[in-house]
């Protein structure tokens, strides 16, 4: 079988929930992880027995065997990791903001056009079941007016 090597930039609060959705593909490998925080990046690769540790994430890019990168940064550093991922020929798939701006965002858009890439944007509290509840309970005006 072939799978797809996945790494994950970021492990604070979002990366691992990108680590456990990944080991539950069928056809994905956590093939490396990165964090500048090397303790946590090291405890995450024993964790999920991961080989490859990166401490900067332009070592995860050029790594050959990465197929896509999962960019769980802060936001202020996306748009340089989305961009150096796509233009080092890898799928992205990034949390929430894309870019600092929407001539950024549409930047990125227009690079994942120009290359056979995948550019995914992670909007994960939609689905969240307590983002549900208020969901229905506002269209059912029970918390009051926003």
């Amino acid at each position: 079988m072939n799978f797809i090597n996945a790494g994950v930039i970021g492990l604070g609060f979002i990366g691992p929930q990108h680590i456990d959705a990944i080991c539950r593909a069928p056809d994905a490998r956590l093939a490396a992880v990165c964090d500048a925080d090397e303790n946590a990046a090291h405890a995450a690769a024993e964790r999920y027995h991961v080989e490859k540790v990166y401490p900067d994430w332009r070592q995860m890019i050029a790594d050959p065997d990465i197929q896509v990168v999962h960019n769980c940064t802060p936001h202020f550093l996306h748009e340089a990791i989305n961009e150096a991922a796509l233009l080092a020929g890898k799928h992205v798939y990034a949390e929430k903001p894309l870019a600092q701006s929407a001539a950024g965002a549409r930047r990125l858009i227009g690079l994942a056009g120009e290359h056979p890439m995948a550019l995914g944007l992670n909007h994960q509290y939609r689905m969240n079941a307590a983002v549900q509840e208020m969901k229905a309970r506002f269209a059912h005006g029970l918390p009051g007016r926003p």
